[in-house]
């Protein structure tokens, strides 16, 4: 996440106006600080808006992939390990006997955030 002051400006496509996107202008104002509000500027005119407003209509406006691209997912991937262990016996079981069992083990989970599908 961006936590200094960042200025974008996108071409309009009419060509008569630049569009500025700007996220924490106001260091002193906790409210416009880690990007929660979010100052856009057309024409000289500007209008402060919530980060989640303009996420949400970016989303309503999206096609079904880019939507996706829009959620973070969390991939977890298991890794099992199979194996036989072989115990010789030493008390309770004919001496020299091997026990043969098979044995399961889940290894720890792989987290990983991803902002995109994959």
């Amino acid at each position: 996440m961006i936590s200094s002051y960042e200025k974008l400006k996108v071409a309009d496509q009419n060509k008569s106006n630049d569009v500025v996107f700007e996220v924490n202008w106001n260091k002193h104002d906790e409210s416009t600080k880690d990007c929660k509000l979010v100052r856009i500027t057309v024409g000289g005119k500007s209008a402060i808006i919530k980060k989640e407003d303009l996420i949400s209509f970016l989303f309503i406006i999206g096609k079904e992939d880019e939507q996706r691209n829009l959620i973070p997912q969390q991939i977890t991937r298991s890794r099992g390990y199979t194996t036989v262990v072989t115990v010789k016996a030493k008390h309770d079981i004919k001496e020299g006997d091997d026990v043969t069992f098979p044995l399961e083990l889940t290894l720890p989970d792989v987290k990983q955030e991803v902002i995109k599908s994959v």
